[in-house]
């Protein structure tokens, strides 16, 4: 239980950061987008985590030799983690780079 409420304090950090990636992102394109729609990605971030947590340990406990293959709809979970994964790191990417040239060229 301990390690579900530590999990949880860190998607609540990574919350944060994209709370304030979201306030930079506003400040350097003169946008008003809502920041506090950082929640949404924690969730998700932290509703993936416990998905695959929950299937590690499922997996572990009935371990099937006849079962190779993982079945389809863990590829596209996986699939769908790492988009969002990939999508979030080029955000903050475009946003710092952002961030760089605007400072320089002032």
């Amino acid at each position: 239980m301990g390690s579900f409420f530590a999990r949880a304090i860190l998607c609540l950090i990574f919350g944060f950061f994209i709370y304030e990636i979201i306030n930079e992102f506003n400040k350097l394109f003169g946008l008003s987008l809502n920041p506090y729609f950082a929640i949404v990605p924690a969730v998700l971030v932290c509703v993936f985590h416990e998905f695959a947590i929950k299937k590690l340990k499922a997996n572990e406990k009935a371990l099937s030799i006849n079962k190779p293959m993982k079945p389809k709809f863990d590829k596209v979970f996986y699939f769908i983690a790492w988009i969002l994964l990939a999508i979030f790191f080029l955000v903050i990417l475009v946003i710092w780079a952002g961030l760089i040239y605007k400072y320089t060229n002032k």
